[in-house]
């Protein structure tokens, strides 16, 4: 179906007035795009210790723009989209109104992003490909993926610090992965030659994409959907097996959270990641504080990747 975007640019005083004016003309479904608003939000929320560790600095800094009042109609319906226009001129001088007009296709929307997905190299020797480049290379570990809609491409830092620090470590290991996302990292660790991989994830979606993800690459890997911090039962199901590493690719508070679990259920390495560089040190602290010995730490964009060690023969 094709579709036709209308963009109003305007200031955030004129917003409401837009608004009342698109819903007599029975537009009443809009996106409003406040740049400066959403800093507001985010910085009001930032002060409060919310998002602190996921808050790029350029969203909470804007660079000065108008305001854009954007909605969608049918390409047909030429009488919702001509009396919206009407409405529009009795504005354009007093807000400052500029109106642009783009005709697109769903299709357009759903695919347009996967032109910027392409193979790329992560560590010594492999590579993260997207399942509809058909990417093939007999020399390297191939992880092809189908993204979905959860975190875990492989493009984030993160990520590619988590499959640098398996790619030596994943062979004969029994790994754990909290917070698999798209499986990325448990699957990968059985193609590195991991004896048993464990993904886990509190979002139910995660058993669709990360069985999807393993049959694209001929992995099998165990699927686990749960809580370890609020479930107890579900923790413990997960308490009767020993891993030799454990990953986990989230933010800080979270790894905190995680390590008295993380302290039962290891034997070998602890691969965290997600963390911000303001908070390498309260993660480094919690780590030693519970007894594991830190191995070393990598540095990426912002981004820490930090590599422990508990191993219950020594402790």
């Amino acid at each position: 179906m094709d579709w036709t975007e209308i963009n109003i640019y305007t200031k955030a005083n004129f917003v409401d007035e837009i608004t009342t004016l698109l819903m007599l003309c029975q537009i009443d479904s809009v996106q409003i795009i406040d740049k400066e608003e959403d800093a507001r939000f985010l910085k009001a929320n930032v002060n409060q210790g919310n998002y602190a560790d996921y808050v790029e600095d350029e969203l909470l800094n804007p660079t000065a723009e108008p305001v854009i009042v954007r909605f969608y109609l049918p390409a047909k319906e030429n009488a919702k989209l001509n009396a919206a226009k009407t409405a529009m001129s009795s504005l354009i001088d007093s807000a400052a109104i500029k109106l642009e007009e783009v005709t697109t296709h769903s299709s357009t929307w759903e695919n347009k992003w996967k032109e910027h997905y392409k193979p790329f190299p992560v560590g010594q020797n492999i590579v993260i490909a997207p399942v509809w480049e058909n990417y093939r290379n007999p020399n390297k570990t191939v992880f092809v993926i189908e993204p979905g809609h959860l975190f875990g491409t492989g493009l984030h830092e993160s990520t590619r610090q988590s499959i640098v620090e398996l790619e030596d470590r994943a062979k004969g290991a029994v790994v754990l992965d909290l917070g698999c996302g798209t499986g990325i990292l448990p699957i990968l660790a059985m193609m590195l030659g991991a004896k048993q991989a464990t993904a886990v994830d509190i979002e139910p979606t995660a058993t669709e994409i990360v069985a999807q993800n393993a049959v694209l690459n001929d992995t099998i890997v165990d699927i686990k959907i749960g809580n370890i911090l609020t479930d107890k039962s579900f923790a413990n199901e997960l308490l009767h097996n020993s891993y030799t590493i454990v990953t986990a690719n989230i933010v800080a508070d979270v790894i905190i959270a995680m390590l008295p679990f993380v302290l039962q259920v290891l034997d070998g390495f602890f691969i965290c990641a997600g963390i911000i560089t303001e908070r390498e040190t309260d993660v480094k602290t919690a780590l030693c504080s519970m007894g594991f010995k830190i191995v070393h730490t990598t540095y990426q964009n912002g981004w820490v990747c930090i590599v422990s060690e508990r191993n219950r023969k020594t402790n």
